[in-house]
């Protein structure tokens, strides 16, 4: 239906009241149109309803940040660890 322009893409999460399946439609419907892979961009493992409405529009995936730790930092004349 997203394809046939029946459901807007931009409200997936809306009309099917699942962000994991509005997110696995949007990559199908943007990979047939622009015949690009989203292979490389994670998918599965984030809650999607986390960020609906709230800070991501149209989401395809996540990107994953490798967190690191660093230190002893001194910071203004002072150290932290």
């Amino acid at each position: 239906k997203t394809v046939a322009g029946e459901i807007p893409v931009h409200a997936l999460e809306t009309q099917l009241s699942d962000c994991d399946l509005a997110v696995r439609v949007r990559r199908g419907w943007l990979t047939q149109n622009t015949n690009k892979s989203l292979s490389g961009l994670p998918m599965q493992g984030f809650d999607y309803k986390s960020v609906h409405g709230v800070c991501a529009e149209m989401v395809v995936g996540y990107v994953p940040l490798p967190v690191g730790v660093a230190g002893p930092l001194l910071l203004n004349g002072k150290q932290y660890q």
